[in-house]
């Protein structure tokens, strides 16, 4: 089946217009396996701009300032979600849910702010522009092995997730501040570039044990790992190009992550009362 539509709205952030689309599907490929999915798509404008003039009382004497703010942003969003699921044997089941998503965002602004006494004498003024290009995108998995027994109650499962993100995001800004009583003012041309990617990777083995009809023993092991870098880079507007690297802007975070967690409990359900109590241990690794 399918789906789509579009609506708009206004609020206090401006005038935001939607699109949206989807499909689903759910079919039985054979005896024992079953595949269901779907694709969705969504696409958000937003518009705003404002105006303001502000007097601002003061025992020395009063000042005024002045703004104008516009922005303009547009996402697009694809999302793509499936899901498997595989009666091996009478008491196995495994489940593959793989997960993607793509996602691209532009937005511009310009502001003008000044500040001046009640005479309209500057003081200050800022003019600025920017625009920025983002592209974004994940991939996730998850893989879930389920076995079952004879015996009420006994389960082991074996569970793994991955999650793998990218994002890149250029940003130019044209930055113009003028500090009238001072006579001094700060131009800024600049382009600032971000890269960052996370990786997540996680594994868990449980067992469970049925002591009675509502008493149950269960025992795990998770492990996780993450790993992220972040790369920050300011160029300055030199000779005709972006190649004068900003360092004090700049910047670049790298880090990977190990955790190992052991645990066992015990699980009571009753009809109106239940009980959980479950102990362990972390084990954690910074890089």
């Amino acid at each position: 089946n399918m789906s789509g539509g579009r609506s708009g709205a206004s609020t206090g952030g401006g005038i935001t217009t939607t699109h949206t689309a989807g499909i689903n599907y759910d079919d039985e490929w054979f005896d024992n396996f079953e595949v269901n999915g779907s694709y969705n798509f969504n696409q958000a404008e937003n518009e705003n701009s404002s105006r303001s003039r502000r007097i601002n009382f003061l025992t020395d004497g009063n000042f005024i300032t002045t703004s104008e703010n516009r922005s303009n942003t547009l996402s697009r969003n694809h999302i793509f979600n499936t899901t498997f699921e595989y009666k091996i044997a009478d008491k196995i089941k495994l489940y593959y849910s793989p997960t993607a998503s793509i996602s691209n965002r532009e937005s511009d602004s310009f502001s003008n702010q000044s500040t001046m006494e009640e005479d309209e004498t500057l003081q200050n003024e800022n003019i600025s522009n920017s625009f920025s290009n983002s592209k974004s995108k994940n991939f996730s998995n998850n893989f879930l092995v389920v076995k079952s027994f004879d015996k009420k109650g006994r389960r082991f499962s074996l569970d793994l997730d991955t999650n793998n993100n990218k994002s890149d995001q250029d940003t130019r800004l044209n930055s113009e501040t003028y500090f009238y009583t001072t006579n001094t003012n700060d131009l800024r041309n600049q382009l600032e570039v971000n890269r960052s990617i996370s990786d997540s990777y996680s594994f868990a083995a449980t067992y469970a044990e049925p002591i009675s009809d509502s008493l149950k023993i269960e025992v795990s092991m998770d492990f996780r790992n993450d790993k992220s870098v972040n790369d920050q880079n300011t160029f300055d507007f030199l000779n005709g190009s972006f190649t004068d690297r900003n360092d004090f802007l700049s910047n670049y975070v790298r880090s990977d992550s190990y955790e190992y967690t052991p645990t066992a409990g015990v699980i009571l359900d009753k009809t109106k009362h239940n009980f959980k109590a479950i102990a362990g241990t972390r084990i954690f690794n910074y890089n």
